[in-house]
């Protein structure tokens, strides 16, 4: 057996009202015989990323509740596959926008005023 290729069609979706990320990716071709898939995380592109999830073979999402709350942040994802010969590269990433405007507003409007009068 060998090790699973890199995963693809990796999308994240900002789920600010509910403070999450959804991750959702394309499965690994048959024949690899995969049993997880790890979800990674970091604050840049390249270098950092973090375990912040261990689905099974079966399921292809993963909802990210541990974000660090920033403004205008950007985090990037990576999604491996893992079978008994190892683990698929690191190699496709997708960048995510921690800040999304019209949803704080929506879900903060007192303290979107104060943040205003400030500018």
């Amino acid at each position: 057996m060998t090790i699973p290729a890199t995963i693809l069609g990796i999308t994240v979706r900002n789920q600010l009202e509910d403070r999450n990320f959804k991750i959702t990716w394309d499965g690994s071709p048959a024949g690899y015989s995969i049993t997880q898939y790890n979800i990674y995380r970091s604050e840049t592109s390249y270098v950092g990323f973090v375990l912040v999830g261990i689905t099974s073979s079966i399921t292809l999402q993963y909802v990210d509740t541990s974000i660090p709350f920033n403004f205008d942040k950007t985090w990037y994802y990576k999604v491996t596959s893992v079978n008994s010969s190892g683990e698929s590269d690191l190699d496709n990433t997708k960048a995510i926008s921690d800040f999304n405007y019209k949803a704080f507003e929506k879900r903060f409007p007192p303290y979107m005023e104060r943040y205003d009068e400030n500018l």
